[in-house]
């Protein structure tokens, strides 16, 4: 017997940055920002790569990321857990790191932003 986990949402390839910082007790604003590049997000997730690891499996971050949701610019704020984390060599042989995140969204208006954003961006790709 075989189970297939399956995506709770479409992915969206696209490539900007955001920036992010450990989110744990004591960290408070005094931990540094990293920018990372955002490859892909869907309304649950993105996925961040950076030139080293943001954390471990189960780790929260800070996330912030300006999004263009129709024809204007918005400031997403949210704490995303580390999912997965894994390793891979550039063209260049530079090694980099790729986080799977899910977003941990309290407040209504960013998860209907997150998903206009989304839905915005799959829509242009069918364009």
């Amino acid at each position: 017997l075989q189970t297939l986990a399956l995506r709770s949402a479409e992915r969206v390839s696209f490539s900007t940055t955001a920036e992010v910082r450990e989110s744990r007790l004591g960290a408070g604003s005094s931990t540094p920002m990293n920018s990372v590049t955002v490859q892909d997000i869907s309304t649950t997730g993105a996925l961040l790569i950076h030139s080293t690891p943001l954390g471990e499996v189960k780790d929260l971050l800070s996330m912030y990321m300006p999004m263009h949701v129709a024809n204007g610019e918005e400031k997403f704020n949210t704490v995303a857990i580390i999912r997965n984390v894994r390793e891979r060599k550039t063209a260049e042989g530079q090694v980099e790191y790729l986080h799977g995140v899910e977003f941990q969204m309290a407040g209504r208006s960013d998860v209907i932003m997150l998903h206009a954003f989304v839905y915005e961006h799959i829509a242009k790709a069918n364009e």
